[in-house]
């Protein structure tokens, strides 16, 4: 009777677990890639946003340059009540006169020192500093993004490192407590590893606490909610190719948005010196004037004027030699900004690739003493059960591994920042 007991059991777990893979909807398996966070993030940031619209903004200031360039056009029309008196014939007595004048004036200046032209210049020069401005700001959520990123990664990791060392003073603890219990080691050895393992314990505590916070600082940079297990980091699998100085350097000077823009506000600088200078030329207007006079409905008038103005400031009390001096100035101060500016991200450029070189150093040798701890670890264990070395050559064994393993694994953390660096610093993110 127990056989189809069972048997009748095992067949409605059976059933069960179909029902669960079957009839249950199964979670979305997608994960949030780097390159997927990074275009999320682009569209939700407030910043991009202001950003974008200080570009429009720049866009209208190129159209309202544009009307320098084109006549304006005014209409009016004037009700004018004459102190004078008209007498009305059909009811023969005094009326007051009215006169009405309609009329529309059309401008358009001819010369002004070029400064319509240098106006524009500038108002495309402010929209090419805006739009590199967006580029730069786009940059650095994206860095942002990406070293969040790296962080949850390597907090991912450092947890399993922790984990894992963990496992395996647990392992030894069992196995000290029962030699212990046959008298074969002192009570003083397992308290011992007891102590350490604890330690190991709040290692992995802390571990986690920090994985939390690194998931945390991740979706601030995002600005969406992200889980740990929707994250792929199938990027970090292979180690980046970094190139020289010479390559990097060329590409920093030729893409960095932040050089470019500051070149465009000198540029800009140069042409507001030189529309300063405009105010030292004539200003020529051509103006058409075109009226119509009605006199109490019963005179009528139209009359057309074109005139020619040409007009040139002679003194103003030095505020025009003021304010050439003073653009003069902003023009050298913006470029000697630059020269420190280039000076400054070169430098910048040349230690990041002096960290990149260590990495490869440190990871190369963290490599070997990996495998090298892996090796140690095992010919203590057998030792160890051997009744050859002690406990505390055993805890020392393992201590090694784990920190041959967080070293392996802070040099590749590194190199992958200073990779992230570099392409923020030529653009490429």
């Amino acid at each position: 009777m127990k056989q189809p007991s069972n048997f009748n059991i095992s067949l409605k777990l059976l059933v069960l677990v179909w029902s669960l893979v079957f009839l249950c909807p199964c979670p979305s398996s997608h994960a949030f890639t780097l390159d997927e966070l990074t275009k999320i993030s682009i569209e939700n940031r407030a910043v991009v946003k202001a950003s974008k619209a200080r570009l429009q903004k720049s866009r209208h200031q190129i159209k309202h340059a544009w009307g320098n360039f084109l006549p304006s056009l005014d209409a009016g029309y004037i009700l004018n009540n004459d102190t004078g008196m008209l007498f009305n014939e059909k009811d023969h007595r005094l009326e007051q006169k009215e006169n009405d004048i309609v009329y529309t004036t059309l401008n358009l200046n001819l010369f002004s020192g070029f400064k319509d032209i240098h106006s524009l210049a500038s108002a495309r020069k402010m929209h090419e500093m805006r739009r590199f401005e967006l580029k730069g700001i786009s940059q650095d959520i994206k860095l942002d993004v990406a070293l969040c990123f790296l962080e949850t990664y390597y907090a991912i990791s450092y947890l399993k490192v922790a984990e894992d060392a963990l496992s395996l003073y647990k392992k030894e603890y069992e196995n000290v407590t029962l030699k212990c219990n046959i008298g074969i080691l002192k009570k003083n050895d397992q308290l011992k590893i007891k102590v350490v393992m604890d330690n190991a314990l709040q290692d992995v505590l802390s571990a986690r606490t920090t994985l939390s916070r690194t998931i945390n600082n991740l979706m601030v940079e995002t600005a969406t909610d992200i889980a740990q297990n929707a994250l792929e980091f199938s990027c970090f699998d292979i180690l980046p190719d970094i190139s020289d100085m010479e390559h990097y350097k060329g590409l920093l000077l030729e893409n960095h948005s932040e050089i470019n823009a500051l070149n465009a506000l000198c540029e800009d600088l140069e042409i507001k010196t030189k529309s300063a200078r405009s105010s030292f030329y004539p200003r020529v207007d051509i103006m058409t004037d075109y009226k119509y006079y009605d006199e109490h409905k019963v005179e009528s008038w139209d009359d057309t004027r074109i005139q020619l103005n040409v007009s040139i400031n002679l003194f103003d009390g030095f505020q025009t030699s003021e304010i050439l001096k003073k653009a003069i100035l902003d023009f050298k101060k913006a470029s000697f900004d630059l020269i420190e500016l280039k000076s400054q991200l070169t430098n910048r450029l040349k230690n990041i690739l002096l960290e990149v070189d260590v990495s490869k150093k440190n990871l190369e040798v963290a490599r070997s003493s990996r495998i090298e701890a892996l090796e140690h670890l095992r010919i203590t264990q057998l030792a160890f059960k051997k009744g050859i070395l002690t406990p505390t050559d055993l805890l020392d064994a393992i201590y090694y591994l784990s920190k041959a393993k967080f070293n392996v694994l802070n040099s590749r953390i590194q190199i992958f920042r200073n990779n992230f660096q570099l392409a923020r610093m030529i653009e490429i993110l």
